[in-house]
């Protein structure tokens, strides 16, 4: 009896003292998902979205519409792929990639002009530190490729790995 219970105590301390293993934790927040494909407001909320992209002018309102449009389409990215609607999140992903692509030149051309962009350099390499935990975490979650066949129309092979790895090296340049 002792023995068991020394060999329970010692298998529940093991497993309170073990590291834990997980993805680097950076402090940037990631918004709450909005309107999502297949919603009625979506396609407003698009139109929206680049109604207000004219509203932004500057290089650093742009830097922040930009990065803030890149962490939105991560987060319903990321929300479609758990929900195994691959198609759409690839294309989340896509336009995460493209703003966040936009977001650094324009960064870039604040630096340029001879702008203090300390700060917001800080602020991108912490974004692109999360989006690059955010997309680790979901490419251990999908699969590698998958074959999308929609009714009556072609299927579509998408390389969802490949996808993930570009985004990722697309932060990874950035940071």
């Amino acid at each position: 009896m002792k023995v068991k219970l020394l060999f329970f105590i010692s298998i529940c301390l093991f497993f309170l003292v073990l590291p834990k293993v997980g993805y680097a934790e950076s402090n940037y927040v990631l918004p709450y998902p909005s309107f999502m494909p297949g919603t009625a407001l979506y396609k407003l909320h698009i139109l929206y979205e680049h109604i207000q992209k004219y509203w932004y002018f500057g290089n650093f309102s742009q830097f922040s519409y930009n990065l803030n449009l890149s962490n939105k389409y991560l987060v319903e990215a990321k929300t479609l792929f758990e929900y195994k609607q691959y198609l759409l999140a690839h294309q989340a992903l896509y336009k995460s990639n493209e703003y966040f692509t936009e977001a650094y030149r324009f960064l870039g051309r604040s630096k340029q002009e001879g702008k203090d962009t300390n700060q917001r350099v800080a602020t991108l390499k912490n974004a692109s530190e999360k989006h690059r935990e955010v997309l680790w975490q979901i490419k251990t979650e999908i699969p590698e490729i998958y074959i999308w066949k929609p009714e009556k129309e072609k299927q579509t092979t998408l390389f969802l790995w490949k996808q993930i790895d570009k985004a990722i090296e697309i932060r990874k340049n950035s940071a």
